[in-house]
């Protein structure tokens, strides 16, 4: 647990940096900044939302059902289109040792797991949902991750979505792949 003093030292540490980088032309100057208020904002994360805790819904709650937010980003629905773009596959690669091309065959006969979540979107709104998928630990853990891995870039077949996370929330035991729509990077 993080001490409210410390917590405080660290975001205006945070804040600081990206105030002076931001007001400085000089790339020299502003990177080194920008990667002090990095670090120091990731230490503020660890300890705030602590990536080991886990997501324990009771085997009888509620789900949302279709209750739950029926939209999407784009104004169309993106479809894979095999006759134009071939076969679908989940491409991994970047700070791994094996990068990855695994088709949906591939990932159905990966271990899967079903689990009962409470999803919080950035959009403000939750539901509680049931998720079949594969752990994304796993699919990491088969393409032998660098030990300078530190975050994990997804991107949609349609370029329509885009999304980075940390390492340890995307190695988290409740971190699931079950869209067939992602290319995942692995980067320093």
């Amino acid at each position: 647990m993080i001490d409210r003093r410390r917590f405080l030292a660290s975001s205006v540490a945070s804040v600081t940096g990206a105030l002076l980088a931001a007001c400085n032309t000089d790339p020299k100057i502003a990177h080194p900044l920008l990667a002090l208020a990095e670090r120091k904002n990731e230490v503020v994360e660890r300890a705030i939302f602590r990536h080991r805790s886990m997501d324990d819904v009771a085997a009888n709650a509620r789900l949302s059902g279709m209750a739950f937010p029926q939209y999407y980003v784009a104004d169309e629905l993106p479809i894979w289109d095999p006759a134009a773009r071939g076969a679908w596959r989940l491409k991994v690669s970047g700070a791994v040792r094996r990068p990855l091309s695994l088709s949906m065959d591939d990932l159905l006969a990966m271990p899967r797991r079903t689990q009962l979540v409470d999803h919080f979107c950035v959009e403000g709104w939750n539901a509680r949902a049931k998720w079949t998928g594969v752990r994304l630990s796993d699919i990491a853990r088969a393409a032998d991750l660098t030990p300078d891995a530190g975050y994990v870039d997804f991107q949609s077949f349609d370029d329509g979505y885009h999304e980075s996370w940390d390492i340890d929330s995307a190695l988290h035991p409740q971190t699931l792949v079950d869209v067939p729509a992602l290319v995942v990077a692995v980067v320093e």
